[in-house]
C-alpha cells in the first residue's frame, strides 16, 4: 500500500510542494496548521505586486514581459549569421553561443496581482501604508523560502527593504518600481536612501534587473560588490545609473568576464566611451542597448565585430529611416477655436 503524503519525511513533502503553482499552494496550506507551515516553508518563486485598480496590473504585466531586456532565445540555440534592419526592434543574432544561460525561473504559475478595492476612495497616504505593509508581511513570511522573486512596489520604503535585506538566499531578484500616483506628485521614484539599505546583502543573487528606481551608481555597486555570482544583470529607467556602471563592471568588481547577460535600457548618459568597456566584458551572450538615444546602431553594429556578442538588442528602433523622434499635432486640435470635442482627441503612436 503506497503511504500517503502525511507519512512522507518532510524533506520530500517541501520537494513535492515546490513544484505547485501558488493557488494550488496556498489552497493546501488552508487544510491545516501543519500544512500552512509546509507551504510557507516551499515557496521559493513568488512574482508579487499590489495595485490601486486593473489598468495598473495589467500595464505592469505588459512592461514586466517586454521583449527589450530579455533573450529572445536560449543561447545554445542555432542562429544564422545575419545583421538587423536599423529600423528593427529585434535582437542581433551573431552565430551560437558560446555558454549556456542560466536557468530562469518560471513566473507564470507564481504570481500576485492583488487590486485594492475602493481605492479611490482611500487616500494616497492611507493607500501607501498599507501597500507597504502587505508587502512586508509577504516578504518576512516567505523570506526562508524565496529563491527567485519578482516585485512591484510603488516606492522602496526603509520598511520594504528591510524586508528584502532579510532574505539570505535570493538566486533571483526584480525590483520594478511602478508609482501608479506619478501625476499627482505625490511619491518619490524609488526610494533613494532606502537602497543603502540593500548594500552588502544577499550574497547568492545569479540575477538582478531594476527598473523604474532612483538608485545611484554606488548603491547599486555597493549591491553587486557583495554578489559576486550575478551572471545577469538589467538595469531599466534608472536615470542615476550611468556610464560609471560599465567601468565598475569592466575594471573594478573583478567578475565582469562571468556576465552572460547585460541590458541598460533607456539610458540617456551612455555613449561611446562605454565601447572599450564592453570589450573586456568577455563573457556577453547578450546585450539590451534599447532606449539608448546617444548611442547610434551602425556603430553597435561594427563594435560587435569586436565584442562577438551573439545576441543584442539595438538602441533605437528608427535609426536612419528619417523619421523625426516626436509625435506631431495637427494645429486645429490646439487652437482655442476648434470644434474637436476633448472625447474625440485621439493619439496613436
Amino acid at each position: 500500500m503506497s503511504p500517503n503524503f502525511e507519512s512522507l519525511p518532510p524533506e520530500l513533502q517541501l520537494n513535492i510542494l515546490s513544484y505547485l503553482p501558488i493557488p494550488s499552494l496556498l489552497a493546501f496550506s488552508q487544510t491545516s496548521r501543519t500544512s500552512h507551515a509546509l507551504a510557507t516553508t516551499s515557496l521559493r518563486t513568488l512574482s508579487l505586486g499590489i495595485y490601486p485598480n486593473r489598468l495598473s496590473s495589467l500595464i505592469s504585466r505588459l512592461s514586466n514581459n517586454s521583449s527589450t531586456c530579455q533573450p529572445s532565445r536560449q543561447p545554445d540555440a542555432a542562429t544564422s549569421h545575419g545583421s538587423a534592419s536599423a529600423a528593427d526592434t529585434k535582437p542581433l543574432h551573431r552565430g551560437k553561443s558560446k555558454h549556456a544561460r542560466p536557468t530562469a525561473p518560471d513566473w507564470a504559475n507564481n504570481t500576485i496581482s492583488m487590486t485594492i478595492p475602493a481605492a479611490n476612495k482611500l487616500s494616497t497616504p492611507t493607500l501607501l501604508s498599507f501597500h507597504t505593509s502587505l508587502t512586508v508581511a509577504l516578504l518576512k513570511r516567505y523570506a526562508p523560502a524565496l529563491r527567485h522573486l519578482d516585485l512591484s512596489v510603488w516606492t522602496l520604503t526603509p520598511q520594504i527593504a528591510a524586508a528584502l535585506a532579510g532574505i539570505k538566499n535570493l538566486r533571483t531578484l526584480s525590483i520594478r518600481i511602478e508609482n501608479p500616483f506619478s501625476r499627482r506628485g505625490v511619491l518619490t521614484c524609488g526610494g533613494g536612501p532606502a537602497w543603502n539599505m540593500l548594500a552588502g546583502k544577499f550574497g547568492r543573487l545569479e540575477r538582478l534587473r531594476i527598473e523604474g528606481a532612483d538608485i545611484t551608481e554606488w548603491q547599486l555597486e555597493r549591491i553587486l560588490e557583495a554578489n559576486t555570482s550575478v551572471r545577469e544583470l538589467y538595469v531599466r529607467r534608472c536615470p542615476r545609473v550611468g556610464k560609471g556602471l560599465w567601468q565598475y563592471l569592466a575594471e573594478e568588481w573583478g567578475y565582469g568576464e562571468n556576465l552572460w547577460g547585460l541590458g541598460h535600457i533607456s539610458c540617456r548618459h551612455l555613449d561611446d566611451e562605454i565601447y572599450e568597456w564592453a570589450r573586456m566584458l568577455r563573457g556577453l551572450e547578450f546585450l539590451s542597448l534599447h532606449g539608448c538615444t546617444y548611442l547610434r546602431n551602425d556603430d553597435i553594429k561594427r563594435e560587435n565585430e569586436i565584442w562577438g556578442i551573439p545576441e543584442i538588442i539595438m538602441p533605437q528602433a528608427i535609426d536612419d529611416q528619417g523619421y523625426p523622434n516626436m509625435i506631431e499635432v495637427d494645429p486645429a486640435y490646439a487652437s482655442p477655436n476648434s470644434d474637436t470635442d476633448e472625447e474625440d482627441l485621439v493619439l496613436a503612436y
